[in-house]
């Protein structure tokens, strides 16, 4: 195998981000590493997108465009799997982008390297209103994952926080979209985190690649822009499905797997504490899983069991919305 030799396929959905799309595509375009497509999908956007969408596949053999009806981010990523050819497929969404030039040629070493299905890397939050940049995972650098089997694999991930739901987080090996139907739920929110536990399922080996390239733009944090019944219900449905998989995992995998749960878990909790809507039977139905607190290898997660085993689960709820409120 010649060195770096895999292709990449980089799949961009793309809706209504003209200000930001030039910087997402040009990151890839600026890439060291020269063996990729750009598989950039207009999912009928209103704006000047899919005439821009146009012009850079005029200007690179290595883009192909794809316009469609409007279906929402998960039908657009199925539209761009489906027209993928690289050996490897990456997510970027439209609005982000890649703040190194050396990004492909980092993944593709570690690849050569250790040739696993799944590769994860490390992120920034760019809070644009603020200009200001804040790291993910301040231990990227020395985050080493232990490759002996599947299940230390995934043990370290989970325990250093790595492995996220964000299907932009992950480079993935194409055949397992193939083999095992890897496709997003469409017309749904909160579809990685039941997505990525079919990808975790699935796979049989991951790598960490010690970057922290991309840039995840958050446009507006005020509590104003605040998450509706459907966002929650989602998220609850998508968390309760991936829960549904754990017995299929062997007893060292499932550990790794419920603490990865358990995290999605409070995420959930987290976002009904702004929800604008009565959620009242979701938060019982919440209520009733509380045993996933026992799994909390996240510090996030062993604050919130501390917590609802002193205080009970309706005082914690109480408490976690009075943090999150002065957070955002």
């Amino acid at each position: 195998m010649e060195k770096h030799s895999c292709k990449f396929s980089v799949i961009m959905p793309v809706y209504n981000v003209e200000k930001y799309i030039h910087q997402s595509v040009d990151s890839v375009l600026n890439q060291s590493y020269r063996d990729f497509e750009i598989i950039l999908v207009d999912d009928g956007a209103k704006d000047s997108c899919p005439t821009i969408c146009d012009d850079y596949a005029k200007k690179d053999n290595r883009i192909k465009v794809i316009h469609k009806k409007n279906g929402g981010l998960s039908d657009a990523r199925n539209f761009g799997i489906d027209k993928a050819s690289g050996e490897y497929i990456i997510f970027l969404d439209s609005d982000d982008y890649w703040g190194s030039e050396k990004a492909l040629e980092h993944i593709a070493e570690k690849i050569e390297q250790e040739k696993s299905d799944v590769l994860i890397f490390f992120f920034q939050y760019l809070f644009e209103n603020e200009n200001k940049i804040v790291e993910y995972n301040e231990n990227y650098k020395t985050i080493t994952i232990d490759r002996t089997d599947k299940a230390t694999q995934l043990t370290d991930l989970i325990r250093n926080n790595v492995f996220i739901s964000s299907a932009w987080a992950k480079v993935i090996r194409r055949e397992l979209f193939l083999e095992h139907d890897l496709y997003f739920e469409k017309g749904i929110y909160s579809e990685d985190i039941e997505w990525s536990a079919r990808l975790m399922l699935y796979a049989k080996s991951f790598s960490v690649v010690n970057d922290n390239f991309y840039i995840y733009i958050q446009r507006d944090s005020s509590i104003a822009h605040a998450l509706r019944r459907k966002n929650i219900e989602d998220a609850e449905k998508n968390v309760f499905k991936a829960l549904a998989m754990a017995d299929k995992f062997d007893e060292g995998c499932r550990i790794a797997f419920m603490n990865y749960i358990a995290y999605q878990y409070i995420t959930v909790l987290n976002v009904c504490c702004v929800c604008l809507d009565d959620i009242s039977d979701i938060l019982k139905e919440m209520k009733k899983h509380r045993y996933l607190l026992n799994y909390h290898w996240n510090s996030k997660v062993k604050k919130v069991y501390t917590f609802n085993r002193r205080l009970g689960f309706s005082l914690t709820m109480k408490l976690l919305k009075l943090y999150i409120t002065k957070i955002r």
